[in-house]
């Protein structure tokens, strides 16, 4: 398989991400994967678990947890893609919103400035945000 980035290193955050190995073009559909859907009653089995910091409300009756790379993908303010949904064949996509360079950090916004700063009990990060 010949995928367009590799697990390494994030430049700012210094944690595992995704890397482009190659320029990714705008518009370009990175990565495609397969949800796990838990119903949102069971929220407190996840949040007691490892998954707690995996999962994400999917719809008002599931949660999902995302095989694949996407799971890999950290959080920006300013980020190179966007998340697109694929509710009928319970998929998430990876897209990107700009050019990406050979070696750039691949990225997607988990919430807004707002939201986060808001709300800081709800994105309990270990480590730096990019702002």
């Amino acid at each position: 398989m010949n995928l367009p980035f590799k697990i390494g290193l994030s430049p700012k955050l210094k944690i595992r991400g995704l890397i482009a190995t190659k320029n990714i073009r705008k518009n370009t559909f990175i990565e495609r994967c397969p949800l796990i859907l838990i119903e949102t009653e069971k929220e407190v089995f996840l949040e007691k678990s490892d998954f707690k910091y995996y999962y994400f409300t999917y719809t008002n009756k599931f949660h999902a947890i995302v095989l694949g790379y996407l799971s890999l993908v950290n959080h920006s303010f300013e980020p190179n893609c966007i998340l697109v949904y694929d509710y009928k064949n319970k998929l998430i996509s990876l897209k990107s919103i700009k050019n990406i360079k050979k070696g750039e950090e691949i990225t997607y916004k988990y919430m807004d400035k707002d939201e986060s700063q808001h709300n800081p009990e709800l994105f309990n990060f270990n480590h730096g945000i990019n702002k």
